[in-house]
């Protein structure tokens, strides 16, 4: 209270009163001017919204490039939802990765060209506005800057280049690319002139419907469809194979046996593009043409060197490809943009392929490889934790024994000479890449455990030791029991020896899609004894005859297991190891698998 009006308590009041009545008034009226501010500013964004979609509305119709027939088609849960299938787009197909027509591929666009999802514009909108005169490609067999330099015409009357020769360019024989054939394409399918269909739509339409449901080996990008080849009648098949090196490891070696015994079993000709190299380059060289990418590919993002190598192999009348493992899934993405009919096989399962960082690699085959083979549920389902749903492309074909069992008179024997230990010896054999992946420490743990209680085993690795792990288990290896009861032979091609001569053979590795080394044992009638739930070799173990099956990590069940199946007489009788061997046989044949990939091709080959 100040000086004036101290003493005068009613006079106060009533002048706080009017202020208070004032204040209220004005804050009143302030609230009302602004939350009215409010309405109007959102009546104006909803119209501006409004006035956005239906300005998009128009141009999509016009442009002829959204189909709502196709789109209805390919997305029948639109239908249910009785949204107009435009403005469903609009809102939320393009955002889910929809298609409006099969001409324009959104996911590609958005993938290709980052700034567009950056922006928040619908990608078709986008293209139709400003990504065509920027010389953005709509899908991957379009290309907007070439179709323009190969008709000038077209970019003279400033008319969007999709639309022209959706419109009026297919009808004049216009090509929509380099890798893409109009002409040649209605030589060899006529009926899609009949059915006025643009034909780069139905190639891009019907090889989805092929590779869903193959309704006809007709469709489907199984062929670049090129006027100036479509008449050569088609004598071999020309197969392209793609490995990620050519290392003396499991995967190359068998993308190796498999082109042996295609080449051997069946009339086709065969490349080989290596992205890196290794000591089967020779190998690989000795069966087909073989090209070395780079040592290090991955520095080239763009792969340039490999993009060239597909080019230069298509003109060689190469049309199909097989890519070998997951880290392959670049090379997939880009031979199916050349119109490769692109074949993929997985050998990775989870770990190894968070290891690699192939991630992405699996998601890119999963989008543009045609088939995908695995050998077994387990990797198809680690695969596809990364992938999503492959449906029906998923093939589960496991690998075929790669050769079959030779008796060796005396092997045991020989084998004892060369480790220079008692012909009466307990012979436990495990092959592979020694790595932690393999379990080479945990083989060595189980060689330590039963080699201090008996002195009759003896522990053989067949196969290299990794090189970044060789100065570690070098320490242990070097440890006065081990020198006595464990054995390390480098690869070698003589694992038959070595498979002959074991009591049992163990699987330690910590992950293992489908060894070839198991399919071997028991080939051999050995039984085998490995990690339960670790790779697709499991079903193979479900049966007592073959072996033993232990929980992961279980060092005390393995070596449980080791010691009484290999001192156990009736394991390893003539009879037993015929029953363990001759199902294995037949149900491995390695040309029926290598067949079983190449009916995936939808060939139809004699054979040799």
């Amino acid at each position: 209270m100040n000086e004036q009006t101290k003493g005068h308590p009613a006079e106060v009041t009533v002048l706080d009163a009017k202020l208070h009545r004032a204040t209220d008034g004005a804050s009143r009226q302030l609230m009302f001017s602004w939350q009215s501010m409010k309405r109007r500013l959102s009546g104006l964004v909803q119209k501006a919204r409004q006035y956005k979609l239906h300005s998009q509305i128009k141009l999509l119709a016009k442009s002829q490039l959204f189909d709502k027939d196709w789109y209805i088609e390919q997305y029948p849960d639109v239908a249910g939802s009785g949204v107009d299938p435009l403005v469903h787009y609009l809102l939320s197909g393009a955002a889910e990765g929809r298609d409006p027509h099969p001409l324009f591929n959104t996911h590609w666009y958005l993938e290709k060209y980052p700034d567009v999802a950056g922006s928040g514009m619908n990608p078709l909108a986008h293209f139709l506005l400003k990504g065509a005169a920027a010389g953005y490609d709509p899908n991957p067999l379009f290309d907007t800057d070439w179709y323009l330099k190969q008709y000038p015409d077209v970019a003279g009357r400033e008319i969007n280049p999709l639309h022209h020769y959706l419109v009026t360019g297919a009808a004049q024989n216009n090509d929509p690319g380099p890798l893409f054939s109009t002409k040649g394409y209605i030589d060899r399918y006529p009926e899609v002139s009949r059915s006025a269909i643009n034909p780069l739509a139905s190639y891009l339409r019907h090889g989805t419907i092929w590779l869903e449901k193959r309704l006809t080996d007709r469709m489907g990008p199984t062929l670049r469809f090129d006027s100036t080849r479509a008449s050569v009648p088609v004598k071999k098949l020309k197969l392209l194979f793609i490995g990620h090196d050519a290392s003396s490891t499991g995967a190359p070696v068998l993308l190796l046996n498999i082109m042996r015994s295609l080449k051997e079993s069946f009339n086709i000709e065969a490349a080989v593009i290596l992205l890196t190299g290794g000591p089967l380059e020779t190998d690989f060289a000795q069966l087909a043409p073989t090209y070395l990418v780079d040592k290090d590919y991955r520095v080239d993002k763009d792969y340039k060197r490999f993009k060239q190598l597909a080019l230069q192999l298509w003109k060689q009348g190469y049309t199909s490809a097989m890519c070998n493992t997951a880290v392959t899934g670049k090379c997939a993405e880009i031979l199916y943009q050349a119109g490769f009919m692109v074949l993929s096989v997985i050998h990775e399962m989870d770990s190894v392929i968070r290891a690699l960082k192939v991630e992405d690699e699996c998601r890119t085959i999963a989008r543009y490889a045609h088939q995908v083979v695995f050998p077994a549920n387990i990797v198809r389902s680690d695969f596809e934790t990364f992938s999503g749903s492959l449906g029906t492309r998923a093939i589960i074909n496991p690998q075929g024994l790669l050769k079959p069992p030779v008796e060796i008179l005396g092997a045991k024997e020989r084998v004892c000479d060369l480790l220079n230990i008692s012909y009466d010896s307990i012979l436990v054999l495990a092959a592979g890449v020694g790595d932690l992946r393999k379990g080479l420490d945990l083989y060595l743990q189980v060689a330590r455990q039963i080699g201090l209680q008996d002195r009759r085993f003896h522990f053989i690795w067949v196969g290299n030791i990794a090189h970044d792990a060789e100065v570690w288990f070098k320490q242990d290896i070097d440890s006065e029991l081990l020198r006595r009861c464990f054995h390390h032979i480098p690869f070698t091609a003589e694992l038959s020896l070595y498979l002959q001569s074991a009591n049992v053979f163990v699987l330690t590795s910590r992950e293992d899609p489908f060894p070839s080394v198991v399919i071997d044992a028991l080939a051999y009638g050995i039984p085998v004894i490995a990690f339960d739930k670790c790779g697709g070799y499991v079903d193979l173990l479900a049966s007592k005859l073959n072996g033993k099956l232990v929980p992961y990590g279980d060092m005390q069940a393995m070596t449980g297991a080791i010691q009484r199946i290999a001192t156990d007489k009736t394991m390893l009788t003539a009879e037993a190891k015929r029953e363990r061997s001759k199902p294995i046989i037949e149900q491995f044949d390695f040309k029926h698998y290598t067949s079983n990939l190449l009916q995936l091709f939808d060939c139809t080959l004699p054979s040799n």
